[in-house]
C-alpha cells in the first residue's frame, strides 16, 4: 500500500526543472596558419530569464592556464577592457602568442558581480571555459 501511494504521489508531483544557468559563457580563438598572434574573443552574458532583473555590475576575463606553447599577451581583463559592456552582455576580444604549430589548449575564468535591479544584494559569479588554440600550416599545393 505504502509503495502504491508513493508512486501515485510521484506522478502527480509537477516535473522537476534543472535551474537556470547564472551566467553563458563562450571563449574561442580564430584557426592560424602560421605561429604568432591569434585573436581571440570571451562572451559572458546572463540567461534571458534573468535579463529583466539582474545586472552584470562587474566583470573580468583571467586567462588562467595553457599550454607552454600559447602565452596570454594579457593574462587579465576587466569590465573597462571589454569591447562590449551592457548591463547583461560583457565581451572581450584579446590575443595570445603561439610559438608553435599544433593545438594547444588554454584555461579561462570569467567573473561577474550580479546585481538585482531593484535592491542591493549582489552575488560574486564565475565560470571556467576551455578553448583550443589551433596553428595549422596549410600544405603546399
Amino acid at each position: 500500500m505504502l509503495a502504491i501511494a508513493t508512486l501515485l504521489a510521484l506522478a502527480a508531483s509537477p516535473p522537476v526543472r534543472a535551474a537556470s544557468p547564472v551566467l553563458h559563457a563562450s571563449a574561442t580563438c580564430a584557426p592560424a596558419a602560421k605561429p604568432g598572434r591569434i585573436r581571440c574573443r570571451a562572451v559572458l552574458e546572463l540567461p534571458l530569464d534573468r535579463v529583466a532583473a539582474t545586472r552584470i555590475a562587474w566583470a573580468e576575463l583571467r586567462v588562467v592556464g595553457g599550454h607552454a606553447s600559447v602565452t596570454p599577451l594579457r593574462g587579465r581583463l576587466g569590465v573597462f577592457d571589454a569591447e562590449t559592456r551592457e548591463d547583461s552582455r560583457v565581451v572581450w576580444s584579446f590575443s595570445v602568442a603561439a610559438s608553435a604549430t599544433g593545438e594547444y589548449p588554454m584555461d579561462v575564468r570569467m567573473l561577474a558581480t550580479l546585481e538585482p535591479k531593484n535592491g542591493p544584494q549582489a552575488s560574486l559569479e564565475s565560470t571556467d571555459q576551455r578553448l583550443t588554440v589551433s596553428v595549422r600550416v596549410a600544405a603546399d599545393k
